[in-house]
């Protein structure tokens, strides 16, 4: 196999945009309610609250996963510490 040397601003020259229609109504969902959170230097649990407030399940789990991108945890890591840490408290149907 040839080893071939690339510099960081080749490949970088070398990108272009990537085109693709990749939302589907959840990813719609997310972005429009992450659009609705103030850029801040630092956020507190009313924030959260804000986030959570929804009118019905569907934007509830939009908003949970919103609240997991924010604090960089996956769904399932997201969900796993939710009801650890409320229980069947913050469990909705």
């Amino acid at each position: 196999m040839k080893i071939v040397t690339q510099q960081l601003d080749e490949i970088m020259d070398s990108l272009s945009n990537l085109e693709a229609d990749w939302m589907d109504d959840t990813a719609k969902v997310i972005m429009a309610r992450l659009q609705t959170i103030p850029v801040k230097k630092q956020y507190c649990g009313n924030d959260i609250s804000v986030l959570m407030n929804v009118e019905n399940k569907f934007d509830f789990d939009a908003a949970k996963l919103c609240a997991g991108l924010f604090l960089g945890l996956s769904k399932d890591r997201f969900e796993s510490e939710l009801k650890e840490r409320l229980g069947l408290v913050g469990e909705r149907d």
